[in-house]
């Protein structure tokens, strides 16, 4: 798993993995939402909640239960919908929430997943930071693999 801040755009934070699985298979564990529910967020998370209507203008509700108990309801709306390649959403009610994009490229090895994340500022993208985005992001492409069937190979 690689992050990183582009210097060029301070306001994104982008992340890479490659996963020994196919792109459709892997679109799959993005779009499913039952696969969705047992990977999104980090280590002890929970998803008690998970629908998603994936298509452009299609919304994407979800109830994610942090390690303390606190339950955060989220409702985004995608933006762009390529199968088994690109996917795109953004908060339904506040567009000036970070957009975020997900793109698949099949490699020899399985599929490179690569994530951005583009906020309104630099300074939104510091502030998600310190909260732990990026952290609670790679914990849960972590769980995504095991939902694939991988071992924990962090690449």
């Amino acid at each position: 798993m690689t992050s990183d801040c582009d210097p060029v755009d301070a306001r994104s934070i982008r992340m890479e993995r490659v996963f020994a699985a196919s792109a459709q298979d892997l679109w799959s564990a993005l779009t499913d939402p039952a696969r969705v529910a047992l990977w999104y967020g980090g280590d002890g998370f929970a998803n008690p909640h998970c629908e998603m209507d994936v298509r452009v203008g299609g919304i994407w509700s979800h109830v994610m239960r942090t390690p303390d108990g606190t339950e955060h309801s989220l409702r985004f709306r995608f933006t762009r919908v390529e199968p088994p390649h690109i996917l795109a959403w953004q908060d339904a009610a506040d567009s000036s929430g970070p957009l975020n994009l997900v793109r698949l490229e099949e490699t020899p090895g399985g599929t490179l997943l690569r994530f951005e994340a583009l906020f309104p500022s630099s300074g939104d993208r510091e502030a998600a930071e310190e909260f732990g985005f990026a952290f609670i992001l790679e914990q849960g492409f972590a769980r995504m693999a095991g939902v694939l069937g991988e071992p924990e190979n962090v690449r």
